[in-house]
């Protein structure tokens, strides 16, 4: 997660300059060791609450139409995505995807041939794949 996202800039001065010395910025954004180390040294002794509060600052001021260096991230487990890819997922997730499409697709395969060989009861099922199979081709 980026340091500076879905976090309100000014809220996160605030929080900084009053709670910082106990290392709440650094919870909040998910940085637990940084955030026990501060809680028990005081803000690395004042200085690194001092250097946080300054950074904060600055970034209240920082306009958000500047680029973000990070890129985009993959919307299922937030990993970085290389600019090049126009899917919304990392290559990573979208393999994990297309083995799980690959899994589902041989089951409802076995599903198909008993249907055939004349298993009635699992006709209504395969409607119902059938509707998710198109969804799934739409994405």
């Amino acid at each position: 997660m980026n340091d500076r996202e879905d976090f309100d800039p000014i809220l996160m001065f605030f929080i900084t300059f009053f709670f910082g010395g106990f290392g709440v910025h650094h919870f909040l954004r998910r940085h637990y060791g940084l955030g026990v180390l501060y809680f028990f040294t005081f803000g690395l002794m004042g200085i690194g609450w001092f250097i946080d509060t300054i950074r904060a600052f600055i970034a209240m001021f920082k306009t958000s139409d500047e680029p973000r260096r990070d890129g985009r991230r993959c919307r299922q487990c937030g990993r970085r995505i290389e600019p090049s890819r126009n899917s919304t997922l990392c290559a990573h997730c979208e393999e994990k995807m297309e083995q799980e499409y690959l899994q589902i697709s041989k089951h409802f395969t076995r599903v198909i041939d008993e249907v055939e060989k004349g298993q009635p009861h699992l006709e209504g099922y395969l409607r119902r794949f059938d509707i998710l199979n198109k969804d799934v081709e739409q994405m």
